[in-house]
């Protein structure tokens, strides 16, 4: 009996030192009170937000602000609120916290009027609407119009099957003498099918961009720069286009307007984009709260970033004619007729 006991001891210890030497590797558990939620979220985009420097966010400062309102016996909805309240000072439209207590977009600006039933009523000879497109002729004119609703898909790998119709569409067209190119409400989406649209009304190959990716804990630390750049392929539609925006024209469809805005055979009308480039990185925290941070410092060819302030046309015009006519579209015939 006595060794029995010796060896239960023996165990015991030996697991406990298993144990110890697990915690000591491992680290000590994550903190899930509140306040260790908080400290973790801020610390993440401390560590790997993009662009606090190209928007003069003094990050340590906003800590300052919002650790104050955190309190050991917190509720999950007071701490969402908090949260959410700290990331929209970012004023960016890739940063979102998603919870069981709430959604919250760190730029969340009304929506821009905008009517595709408007649309419809324009035009005349337009084939059934394909995924992502609508297309067809302008009533009395001989302008063409294409809107692209997203350049998103069923998966990220390679080009969409959707985005392959773009050739048949600009075939369809190709006796018009103009095009009103509308990604007015485009979300954003995948590059590849970005680049694979854009390359259609490419009339010589360009670069157009530049990112640099967040790659370190340190204010300075980026990838080296990586230029972007597109040229002309598949069936080309080069003839004058002008090209629609608005404040929900978000992501890669901005992408799409610096392509588009180095050729010299597009005018770009409608109003100021969303501002928001960068590339997304998901994250979670340990109670499962899911969120994103823009880890992209994105500029055009020149070194310019829209981060924040958006893609501004000559003409900057709010959709005011709504909802009885298309004050941006009635703007961008003129300018091609």
């Amino acid at each position: 009996m006595k060794r029995k006991k010796n060896f239960f001891i023996i165990t015991i210890v030996i697991i406990f030192s298993t144990l110890s030497a697990c915690q000591l590797f491992l680290g000590p558990d994550p903190d899930s009170s509140p306040m260790g939620l908080f400290n973790t979220l801020w610390n993440d985009f401390n560590e790997n937000y993009a662009l606090f420097a190209h928007k003069g966010i003094d990050w340590n400062q906003i800590y300052n602000e919002y650790s104050v309102q955190i309190y050991p016996s917190m509720g999950n909805q007071e701490l969402f609120d908090v949260m959410a309240e700290m990331l929209e000072e970012l004023n960016d439209a890739h940063v979102w916290l998603y919870t069981p207590y709430g959604e919250a977009e760190s730029d969340s600006r009304p929506p821009e009027s905008f009517d595709m039933g408007i649309i419809r009523d324009k035009l005349e000879n337009y084939g059934t609407q394909i995924e992502n497109f609508l297309y067809g002729t302008l009533k009395n004119t001989n302008i063409g119009y294409i809107h692209i609703a997203s350049f998103s898909g069923p998966t990220p790998i390679g080009v969409n099957d959707w985005a392959r119709a773009i050739d048949g569409i600009i075939s369809s067209l190709a006796g018009t003498t103009g095009l009103v190119l509308d990604i007015r409400n485009n979300g954003g989406g995948f590059y590849a099918n970005m680049e694979y649209i854009a390359s259609r009304f490419i009339s010589h190959r360009t670069n157009f961009m530049i990112a640099k990716t967040k790659n370190g804990p340190g204010a300075n630390n980026f990838s080296s720069p990586l230029t972007y750049s597109i040229s002309p392929a598949g069936t080309s539609y080069t003839n004058d286009i002008v090209l629609l925006t608005n404040i929900d024209t978000v992501s890669a469809a901005e992408w799409f307007t610096i392509a588009l805005l180095t050729q010299d055979h597009v005018t770009h009308a409608g109003s100021t984009t969303r501002g928001a480039l960068s590339t997304r990185s998901p994250r979670r925290l340990i109670n499962g709260w899911r969120y994103a941070v823009s880890v992209q410092y994105v500029t055009d060819i020149l070194g310019h970033s829209p981060e924040g302030t958006g893609i501004i046309p000559a003409k900057d015009e709010k959709n005011t004619g709504w909802p009885t006519t298309d004050t941006q579209l009635e703007y961008a015939i003129t300018l091609l007729q």
